[in-house]
């Protein structure tokens, strides 16, 4: 059990492919959440706005806890996720010393994931199977799950 009042730094890692725009503002001025998140950036593409660039770092006690990691198109591919977390999440979090956030070893095993959306229903269960097989670190996990029907 995670008590609340030992929570003082927050990480949130929103890595699908679009920007967390509504998270972002929630925690645009505030220095107790860091709102990291890589995402498609181009015209056209939701939020539909400049949001989700590399140049909002929030404002006030927030500024420099705000990180946008923004591909254009279509271009990201693993090994560009792999960089971007190698090269920027993970040295800014060890920097920022996060008391609850998915990446367990920062954070003693005080994990909270969070699904929300949900573009493409079919795909929902083949997600969640991969993000609790990474965490348990048991590629065997599923089977125990079974894929729910289209």
């Amino acid at each position: 059990m995670i008590s609340l009042e030992h929570i003082k730094r927050i990480l949130i890692v929103d890595c699908d492919v679009h920007h967390g725009n509504g998270t972002q503002e929630v925690f645009y001025d505030d220095d107790s959440v860091s709102f990291f998140s890589v995402h498609r950036y181009e015209p056209g593409f939701y939020p539909h706005s400049d949001d989700g660039s590399f140049e909002k770092i929030g404002k006030g006690r927030g500024l420099g806890f705000n990180i946008n990691v923004p591909f254009p198109g279509k271009s990201a591919g693993n090994a560009d996720y792999l960089a971007v977390w190698e090269h920027i999440l993970i040295p800014v979090a060890w920097k920022y010393k996060p008391n609850l956030v998915i990446l367990k070893e920062l954070a003693g095993g005080k994990i909270l994931v969070v699904l929300e959306g949900g573009y493409n229903v079919n795909y929902i269960p083949d997600c969640v199977l991969a993000c609790v097989e990474e965490l348990l670190e048991d590629p065997k996990v599923h089977q125990t799950f079974k894929r729910c029907p289209s």
